[in-house]
């Protein structure tokens, strides 16, 4: 799309009477109906807003040029990553922002410097052959690094290092007037984006923490039948901190509800079950612990 029709509402591939031309960009502004269709889906299937167009940017400039522009022409827009939001907070009627293109991940020290569109999956793989790993993972990886910093972050080990927020050193972000902006701890801007869903500025560059990665972790699950067991469990893991990660499962049955203690800690001599396991509500079964060996 070259220009904008304020009359129309609506993206023209050619320059027409009255129409606003786009400044150059790096990406491409897209109007096809699969690309609309996409940004207008989210995980929760509840909200569905088709944008007028579609932003896939060629650099972190394409994000400030466009969000400068929609500012002037009175644009709504939102940045995507991977669409897990559930009510709709990544869709607009103006223009989406995929922020897939921009993915590069780089390994500096005991830190990764990510885009916004990056996977968590990615910057695992790029940390791993340097002995690293992010302090904190949400279950699923394959969320964008911008996403889940725009939310939050919770993850299994968040007893022991906070929310994905809390190990960022580094953010650099797009302001609502379309200024590149690098913050810091201590700023004001730097906690206002931080788990702000987007609504004071955009998440396109971060630097996080890197913790070293143990050699081995073993996995413990115990299946509840009573939710009261679980949260006891929860608890009491949580608070003498004797696993590396601790999290819950909820589960169908036949006859009702089933409520899974999930933990794991990581080694490099093997743990001691008894000891770990020892003071948690006992359980009709529990499964094999599973040892898992970094790759």
């Amino acid at each position: 799309m070259v220009a904008f029709d304020p009359i129309g509402l609506r993206w023209v591939a050619h320059a027409t009477p009255g129409a606003i031309a786009v400044p150059g960009l790096d990406g491409e502004l897209v109007t096809d109906p699969a690309a609309l269709a996409e940004a207008a889906e989210d995980y929760g299937q509840i909200v569905h807003t088709s944008p007028r167009a579609v932003l896939r940017p060629g650099s972190v400039r394409d994000i400030a040029t466009m969000v400068r522009f929609a500012g002037k022409h009175g644009i709504r827009v939102a940045v995507r990553g991977q669409g897990h939001s559930t009510f709709g907070q990544a869709q607009s009627p103006g223009v989406v922002i995929d922020s897939r293109p921009l993915s590069s991940v780089t390994i500096s020290g005991s830190t990764a410097v990510v885009e916004a569109g990056a996977l968590w999956g990615a910057v695992i793989d790029a940390a791993l052959p340097f002995g690293l790993m992010p302090p904190v993972m949400t279950d699923y990886v394959g969320l964008s690094v911008g996403g889940t910093l725009s939310v939050g972050g919770v993850g299994g080990a968040a007893q022991h290092h906070g929310l994905q927020v809390d190990t960022v050193r580094e953010l650099e972000v797009v302001t609502g007037t379309g200024d590149l902006v690098r913050c810091r701890p201590g700023d004001r801007l730097f906690a206002a984006v931080l788990g702000g869903l987007g609504q004071y500025g955009l998440i396109v560059r971060a630097r996080v923490d890197l913790v070293p990665a143990p050699a081995s972790a073993r996995v413990y699950k115990v299946t509840y039948t009573r939710l009261a067991d679980l949260t006891t469990a929860q608890r009491t893991a949580v608070r003498d901190g004797r696993f590396s990660y601790v999290e819950g499962q909820v589960a169908p049955t036949d006859t009702g509800w089933s409520y899974i203690f999930e933990a794991a800690a990581y080694h490099d001599t093997p743990p001691d079950d008894t000891a770990l396991l020892s003071g948690l509500p006992r359980a009709p079964s529990r499964s094999p612990t599973c040892p898992c060996t970094r790759g």
